[in-house]
């Protein structure tokens, strides 16, 4: 396995600071440590420790981050490893620690002082739940958000005791509505990221869409990195580096009863901010009045929704903030959402069993791979397992006037608004090994897949400078399925070298190879 430098830096950067700290003070057995972040711990008895999973589970990943203070050596079942890196101070060393079938012993030595570690055998991939096991939250805006049917997450309308919310242990016909762009669901659902199922898929989301009528909504999952911070991190679908797709904005809603001030009419207004920057100004979200469209405590809507990270309900104020999420266009046309996005494909009844997601099909809802995770910057993580599922409506953007006003103008049948009726997670597998070859060409420059650094699993990156106008091509097995951000094509013309691009290789029923050019 090659090092991956891109978490080396990025680990370098975030432990400085507290190793340098555990350097002054040098209290308990701090010298020697795993990284914050990881799945696992060390549990000391003296000078002997023991690898434990953090939450308790049981779980050992396939490898670990050790930091050890003032050596450069570790032995691992008697056999000496060298440090991967150093802190900017070079008083700290970093070992890249692959686990084993069986028990291990690892020792390392700090201030003349031995530390034994006991590490147990590396798990089997987390089971996965078939499908979601609790509700978390859920919070819509528009015409269903009244507290009934599509605006319930129960089938009763209400969370009377004992009552199931729907989509927990299976599907619901009536589902429940998203509402406008960030109204959001989100629920309890282990599943593990695994390369052996069909097309790389790791569960489905089914809606109620029909052809010609997407209504795309994105997904966040829950997970730790290997080397990372336990977080929401966002599923990168076919649209997410496009020109005009909006990346970690927030989008604040608000509901006006009196005309006044910059409000010159009552109903739902919106703003879109980055940070400080207003991306839209406050800007009349629909037509008419229809105050109605906006969640209530007393229709049902549990406050607690409005608490989850990343979303604010201000029920002083009349408003809710969603943030850290991605806007996409929205059209009619169901083609041009092309993988990655809940509500564009109709679901069949072979609930569980994917269609291809990187060739459009009639049937069998939209199939998500965990591969597709991306941090905040748009860079690829890999996360061996999920803990938790938020499907989010973001088609919202009028690409033919996408300043004025931002959002699309609400239909006669409402706002677009994405619908979740299933979760699944994927049963079977494919036939044969992921693909695992590509060429890419970057100007007169080409690489293999050698030259990309391995993110772990399936996700490679490569760091290059990539300048605006420069030309790339892909090359791949016959037959392989090739998409340049969320393009079916092998050439590709760079239009804004800040962005990313994305490419994904895919052959037969196999999982995919999924590279990313910084």
């Amino acid at each position: 396995m090659k090092t991956r430098k891109l978490t080396a830096m990025l680990l370098t950067l975030a432990m400085v600071m507290s190793l340098c700290s555990i350097g002054a003070a040098a209290v308990g057995y701090e010298p020697v440590s795993i990284a914050e972040g990881e799945p696992v711990t060390i549990q000391w008895t003296g000078n002997n420790g023991t690898v434990v999973s953090v939450d308790g589970s049981g779980y050992i990943p396939a490898e670990f981050i050790l930091w050890v203070e003032n050596s450069d050596t570790i032995m691992v079942d008697g056999v000496s490893q060298k440090f991967s890196y150093t802190s900017a101070d070079g008083a700290n060393f970093a070992f890249e620690v692959a686990t084993k079938a069986a028990e291990m012993t690892i020792t390392a030595v700090s201030g003349g002082v031995t530390y034994t570690i006991t590490c147990p055998p590396k798990s089997a991939a987390p089971e996965s739940n078939p499908t979601p096991t609790a509700l978390n939250g859920y919070l819509p805006i528009g015409q269903y958000a009244s507290g009934k049917q599509w605006g319930s997450p129960y089938s009763d309308g209400t969370a009377s005791t004992g009552s199931t919310p729907k989509v927990v242990g299976g599907y619901s016909g009536t589902g429940v509505s998203l509402g406008a762009a960030g109204g959001y669901v989100e629920y309890e659902m282990n599943v593990a990221n695994r390369d052996d199922t069909l097309y790389g898929a790791d569960f489905i989301v089914y809606g109620n869409a029909f052809v010609n009528n997407p209504e795309a909504a994105s997904v966040k999952v829950y997970g730790t990195p290997e080397g990372g911070t336990a977080g929401w991190y966002e599923l990168a679908g076919s649209l997410y580096y496009a020109d005009e797709t909006l990346r970690n904005v927030d989008v604040t809603y608000k509901k006006v009863t009196a005309a006044g001030g910059e409000f010159n009419t009552p109903g739902i207004w919106y703003t879109v901010t980055r940070g400080s920057a207003i991306i839209c100004p406050w800007t009349k979200f629909n037509s008419n009045d229809a105050v109605a469209w906006w969640p209530e405590t007393a229709e049902g809507y549990d406050r607690t929704w409005g608490n989850v990270e990343d979303v604010i309900w201000d029920q002083v104020n009349d408003e809710i903030t969603y943030q850290n999420i991605t806007l996409v266009r929205d059209t009619d046309t169901t083609p041009d959402y092309a993988f990655g996005y809940a509500d564009i494909t109709p679901n069949g009844s072979a609930y569980g069993t994917p269609a291809n997601p990187y060739v459009y099909g009639t049937t069998g809802g939209n199939a998500f791979d965990i591969s597709w995770a991306v941090d905040a910057n748009g860079m690829p993580v890999h996360l061996t397992s999920i803990s938790k599922v938020r499907v989010y409506t973001s088609a919202a953007l009028d690409i033919k006037s996408p300043n004025n006003p931002i959002f699309t103008v609400p239909a006669i049948f409402g706002e677009t608004s994405a619908e979740v009726c299933g979760i699944y997670a994927v049963t079977g597998s494919s036939t044969g090994s992921y693909a695992s070859e590509l060429t890419l060409s970057i100007g007169e420059e080409a690489f293999s897949l050698e030259d990309f650094e391995s993110m772990g699993g399936r996700v490679w990156l490569l760091e290059y400078g990539l300048e605006e106008g420069v030309n790339l091509s892909v090359s791949a097995a016959s037959g392989a399925t090739v998409l340049i951000n969320g393009e079916a094509v092998t050439t590709y013309t760079v239009t804004d070298e800040m962005v990313p691009v994305q490419i994904i290789v895919q052959v037969g029923d196999t999982a995919p190879i999924i590279a990313v050019v910084k």
